[in-house]
């Protein structure tokens, strides 16, 4: 395609012709410059645009104030953008090129502890992915308005339901509502019942089970452990155990991803073990205390086989960091240590995994926070629109997962 020329003149000349005032911030002048042109039949319907950096280069701007001319003109529908294929011109009725953008109020919920520890995992994670998401639709040039499921529940109960939530930031005018790990077991009926009404879009973070018409963001859950139970065989593992404290839906999908690999890699199916707690279910409790809750299930499992870690090339896969500390604790009660009579590998890579060298998958959280946004975008212009979008971990790799080969004395 040709280049989108912008010429000096066309920005700042006497007549403006962008229609907005002289002064105005470049992006939205940048914005109203490729509104012009789509309105006048210049860029066509279904026309991709030059990539974003190619854009800064031609508009002579820093490559945020595209992103941010960018997504204005995709909360308005003038564009629409494919994460694969790039952006393109979307259906626009033409308007006059003085009408002023609309601000959208886009509403995110999540359960916030308030105040909450330094190992509340699920209160850090979610405020990750909040503080993305509030970013992300700043620099769209839009707003959001934050609902607290724990802060904002009647006095004597836990939290609100994700229905609750979602009517709450309906009732205050939002455009779309998005559900950042918001969403419980008893949750899934009516969120499935809100989605199929036609109503305010929502958009579902970090949960996998459900369904369309829903806009749905996460992280592959089986595809960390799958990546974490190659890194261990690679490492020299003969088999593998998989511990978790407690049941959990996003625990089985990585108790999936570990078998997976182990069946991939030809071992026999003796080679993997499933050492969770069955009897404990996941609940709202504070996933801090999963740490002594780590503890208190790799003790019991010593104490019913002391030779679970016998013989040396065994890889454990921690359902989090906090278990995994737990599960170094109790082993090495019994004298055994990491990196020399086993090899562990953790989820969420919490700071002090890195003081414990710890190897650790490091969800992509911030970037389901940015993902949602741009879903919470797309989804204003309608239920047509929606889609799954599925991220992935990184393995950080630290001395938990190599093993220490012993030192022979009076050698060279």
């Amino acid at each position: 395609m040709g280049k989108l020329v912008v010429q000096a003149d066309r920005m700042e000349n006497e007549e403006n012709p962008t229609g907005l005032r002289f002064g105005a911030p470049a992006y939205e002048r940048i914005a109203q410059d490729l509104r012009n042109r789509v309105s006048s039949g210049e860029l066509t319907e279904g026309r991709m645009l030059p990539g974003r950096r190619a854009l800064a280069v031609e508009y002579k701007v820093s490559l945020p104030t595209i992103e941010r001319a960018v997504a204005n003109l995709v909360s308005d529908g003038v564009l629409r953008t494919d994460l694969r294929r790039g952006t393109f011109v979307g259906q626009v009725a033409k308007t006059s090129s003085t009408t002023p953008q609309k601000i959208a109020a886009l509403g995110i919920m999540a359960p916030l502890r308030i105040p909450a520890t330094a190992h509340d995992m699920t209160h850090n994670g979610t405020y990750a992915m909040v503080g993305a998401f509030e970013r992300a639709i700043s620099r769209s040039g839009n707003r959001t308005t934050f609902f607290n499921l724990w802060r904002d529940a009647p006095e004597g109960e836990d939290r609100l339901s994700a229905a609750e939530g979602y009517e709450a930031l309906v009732a205050q005018g939002v455009s779309v509502v998005v559900a950042a790990n918001a969403l419980r077991q008893a949750d899934m009926g009516p969120i499935r019942r809100i989605a199929a009404s036609g109503g305010v879009p929502l958009v579902i973070v970090n949960e996998e089970k459900v369904s369309p018409p829903l806009f749905v963001v996460h992280y592959d859950h089986a595809d960390a452990a799958h990546q974490a139970a190659n890194h261990l065989l690679d490492g020299g593992c003969r088999s593998l155990l998989y511990f978790s404290a407690r049941v959990s839906s996003w625990g089985e999908q990585r108790w999936e991803g570990v078998r997976r690999a182990v069946s991939e890699a030809g071992l026999p199916r003796e080679n993997v073990l499933d050492a969770t707690n069955r009897e404990a279910v996941e609940t709202d409790a504070p996933i801090h205390d999963a740490t002594q809750g780590g503890l208190a299930h790799a003790r019991r499992l010593f104490a019913g086989n002391a030779n679970l870690l016998a013989g040396g090339g065994v890889g454990v896969i921690a359902a989090n960091d906090q278990m995994a500390w737990g599960f170094i604790e109790a082993a090495a009660e019994r004298g055994m240590k990491m990196a020399r009579d086993y090899l562990i590998v953790g989820f969420d890579d919490m700071p002090e995994s890195r003081d414990l060298g710890l190897t650790s998958m490091r969800p992509p959280l911030e970037n389901l926070g940015e993902e949602a946004a741009t879903l919470a975008l797309q989804a204003i212009q309608g239920p047509s629109s929606a889609r799954r979008i599925s991220l992935h971990s990184e393995l950080v790799a630290r001395n938990s997962s190599r093993f220490v080969m012993p030192v022979l004395v009076g050698t060279r």
